[in-house]
């Protein structure tokens, strides 16, 4: 096995710290900048008032990549599995026109 010369080690190293002291991306919701992050849930169950035909009701229990949103005080999660749902809160800016997948707001967070 071939070890990496110095040039490209050091060159790995400063790209790393380009990428951990780059700013966080601003998130957004309806257009208005608003605090989001990318967290890990279990999927949470279905409650009265819930929609009968809800996507979200086949993978009741199951660990999904999400991105919680804290709306006007009001916090909800968006399936983010595929990256949409951050995609949608920064390069979509939040848009009703952007769309996205709504997961059940007693879900868990997870470490």
């Amino acid at each position: 096995m071939k070890r990496k010369s110095g040039a490209k080690i050091e060159k790995g190293i400063s790209y790393l710290k380009r990428r951990l002291t780059k700013p966080p991306k601003k998130t957004y919701w309806n257009g208005e900048e608003t605090p989001a992050v990318k967290v890990r849930v279990v999927v949470g169950a279905a409650r009265d008032g819930d929609p009968p035909a809800a996507w979200w009701r086949k993978i009741v229990g199951q660990v999904r990549d999400a991105v919680k949103v804290t709306y006007h005080g009001e916090s909800f999660y968006l399936d983010n599995q595929t990256g949409l749902g951050w995609s949608k809160v920064t390069m979509g800016r939040g848009s009703p026109a952007w769309g996205h997948s709504s997961l059940p707001n007693n879900s868990l967070e997870i470490p």
